[in-house]
């Protein structure tokens, strides 16, 4: 006969006053704010983000009782889990993050699919960074993890703490975290005694001299009058704003023009008032900065307000600026110089390139000349470098005066071999710029003959000006883009370079320990016929000894060293150059700081300088590192598709180890048959060559790989034009 004994009120009796003596811990969440600022010269706002955590219990579970931590860090707060610390990870990975990636030449790796089964509540990033953290004491504790590195960002991020003792008493909280910049920029404004009332408005940023700011690009910083900034739900679009009652509301243009309202202006990013804000004699004048997270500073001076408005007769100077290709050129600096007090005047070119000098007084003497300095990298690139190579040498001389001046590098009127040493420096990431200015603005109405090129002038004078002048016009060349590829606008889509050539390299997996000299032959998996190329190598514990020429022959002046473990190139040809897979491009050779492998420890980035090919047309075309991990490969290998997803063209690459016939199978997400293509295989490395048109469709598919008894099965996508 069973018997059935029941104990639930014998353990609800005995255990449950045992549990009701302690306490659930508790986690004390507190949000924190990160200082942004650069922590390089020159380079992006960031901040060293370090969270805490503080834990309490007042009764613990039981005698030297242990709280086990857990924190997912979902940055950007989009859903995924970035970082992740748990005192259920790898104890090696303590006071330190370690990068977990997903994927690993195309597949899936061991170690992200574990962490993925230990957390299956979580969305890990494919990106992801762990860090082992200490159990500790049930007392008051608190808990900091390893900092790194983030910029700044309008969003929060969220990190989700969570605790849990000996007795699996736990408690959850969420704490956010965000970097800003709360840095004011530096307000300097321009000397000003007496003003001779010429316009019908002052606009805050004419009276500018060169303010900054740590975090904000001098051209996105705000400027405003009074410490009054326009209606925050407004600043990209115009309208007139005034203070009432200590709050900035709308206001009229009536308003604006009697002086008693501001008037704001998004494309100058500028506010204005009109002649009447001012009164004759003495005025103390604000202007106000603001940077892009909207702290703000501002800087007085004293304006002594001469005469009327309308009591000299003025005129107007106007132009437009345009690149040679005839792109307008928005947000170039025009400035207008002349004996007045409140010489000179800056204003910025708008729509269409143009800009317009309005009350001028008569008889008078002006001088007008444009700048612009944004990012001297813009447009520039080795293939720059191969056109000025050619020129040079007469293989294809330039047949256009502009192209001439862009080459001038070291600005010294000519067009040499230390040109190219100058922008390939710029290029390399050595030199921060040129020693020539990032543009050039020769006035248009001059000789442009190939005959008269250097020098070119960049100033048009007006003496006793007396009549409204039109045409006032330049053209801008940026300095090292003999090509035109120079991005002049967020929406300028003509310089954009897409491109489906990708040009694969492979490299041999070596492991390493600390002392060992490394040397990586690095190898070509097609024939190809280049122009040259550049590229930057992020090598992780080792330290760039020599480069070993090969087909390509670098010498010191195309490679820029860094201390940060990255090392650019910049290889220009004149004629060019075939690529067998047989000889290597070139061996790298490296000193071991610490022990690790090729595959984990070589990287090729764009950090320092944009992964790039050209082809024999000119054309450019990415590159790929392949690190494969077999030092003599002797296996058929098919790899993914490059690039995935793809819109137009895309390459499979595939070793042979012989000769023999290959087919390459493409059908659909049913197994349905699309295309077949048959290949005359030969042994090493190649890539096979599929456009859009020969499948016909897009949308998810599949392509099998056929070689003697090999057959291998890998996705693609295709994505409608």
């Amino acid at each position: 006969m069973n018997r059935i004994i029941t104990i639930t009120a014998f353990f609800i009796a005995i255990f449950g006053m045992t549990l009701s003596s302690f306490a659930d811990p508790i986690l004390i969440c507190q949000d924190m704010t990160f200082k942004a600022f650069p922590l390089i010269p020159l380079g992006p706002c960031e901040s060293n983000v370090q969270l805490e955590m503080k834990a309490s219990i007042e009764s613990p579970c039981q005698e030297n009782d242990e709280l086990s931590w857990q924190v997912s860090m979902d940055l950007w707060a989009d859903g995924t889990v970035d970082r992740l610390g748990s005192s259920q990870l790898n104890v090696e990975w303590l006071n330190q993050w370690i990068k977990i990636d997903r994927y690993e030449n195309g597949q899936e790796t061991q170690a992200w699919l574990q962490l993925q089964a230990q957390y299956p509540d979580l969305i890990l990033h494919d990106e992801l960074y762990v860090t082992y953290i200490v159990p500790t004491s049930s007392a008051d504790v608190t808990v900091m993890l390893p900092g790194f590195i983030l910029s700044t960002h309008s969003n929060n991020h969220i990190a989700t703490w969570k605790i849990t003792d000996n007795c699996g008493n736990n408690d959850q909280c969420n704490q956010s975290f965000v970097v800003k910049d709360t840095k004011a920029p530096t307000p300097i404004c321009i000397s000003i005694r007496n003003f001779i009332f010429t316009l019908e408005e002052a606009w805050a940023k004419h009276f500018d001299k060169l303010s900054f700011d740590d975090c904000t690009p001098n051209e996105n910083l705000l400027f405003t009058f009074d410490e009054v900034l326009p209606m925050e739900s407004m600043l990209l679009e115009s309208h007139y704003y005034k203070k009432e009652e200590g709050k900035v509301v709308l206001a009229s243009e009536e308003e604006y023009t009697a002086g008693k309202a501001y008037k704001w202006d998004p494309d100058l990013k500028s506010a204005a008032v009109s002649i009447f804000f001012f009164k004759p004699g003495r005025n103390e004048v604000i202007v106000s900065v603001w940077d892009e997270a909207l702290n703000t500073d501002y800087c007085i001076f004293e304006m002594h307000v001469e005469g009327h408005p309308y009591m000299y007769m003025t005129h107007k100077l106007s132009g437009q600026i345009k690149t040679i290709d005839g792109r307008f050129l928005n947000d170039a600096s025009v400035i207008n110089e002349s004996i007045l007090p409140e010489f000179p005047l800056q204003i910025y070119t708008k729509d269409e390139g143009q800009f317009i000098f309005e009350y001028l007084p008569s008889q008078t003497n002006y001088t007008i000349h444009a700048e612009k300095e944004d990012y001297p990298i813009n447009g520039v690139s080795t293939l720059d470098l191969v056109f000025i190579q050619r020129h040079i040498l007469g293989i294809e001389p330039f047949d256009n005066p502009f192209k001439i001046m862009a080459s001038d590098g070291n600005d010294d009127g000519r067009v040499t071999a230390s040109d190219i040493n100058e922008i390939r420096k710029l290029i390399l990431g050595v030199k921060p710029r040129m020693i020539n200015s990032s543009w050039r603005f020769p006035v248009i109405h001059q000789d442009f003959s190939m005959k008269h090129i250097f020098p070119y002038i960049e100033k048009y004078e007006f003496l006793d000006l007396n009549v409204d002048t039109t045409g006032v016009d330049f053209i801008a060349i940026k300095i090292g883009d003999v090509n035109g590829t120079a991005v002049i606008d967020l929406q300028d889509k003509d310089t954009e370079i897409r491109t489906s050539r990708v040009w694969n390299w492979a490299v041999a997996n070596q492991t390493f320990k600390a002392g060992d000299i490394i040397s990586i032959p690095v190898y070509s998996n097609e024939e190809t016929d280049i122009y040259g190329c550049q590229l930057t190598f992020n090598a992780q514990n080792l330290t760039l000894i020599d480069i070993e020429g090969g087909i390509l022959q670098p010498d010191e002046s195309e490679i820029g060293r860094f201390e940060n473990g990255k090392t650019s190139m910049s290889l220009a040809l004149a004629h060019p150059m075939h690529v067998n897979t047989e000889t290597p491009l070139f061996t790298l050779q490296f000193l071991a700081e610490d022990a690790g492998s090729i595959s984990n420890n070589l990287q090729l980035t764009s950090d320092m300088t944009t992964v790039e090919y050209y082809t024999k047309g000119f054309q450019v075309g990415k590159i790929n590192l392949r690190v494969n991990q077999n030092s003599t490969q002797s296996q058929v290998a098919v790899y993914q598709n490059e690039p995935n997803p793809f819109n137009t063209q895309t390459q499979i690459s595939y070793y042979l180890p012989e000769n023999g016939p290959v087919s390459i199978t493409i059908h659909d997400m049913m197994g349905r048959k699309i295309r077949e293509f048959q290949i005359d295989g030969i042994q090493g490395h190649h890539a096979f060559e599929i456009s859009q048109d020969q499948i016909g469709t897009s949308g998810t598919l599949y392509y099998t790989f056929k070689f003697n008894e090999f057959i291998e099965t890998k996705k693609m996508i295709l994505l409608d034009k």
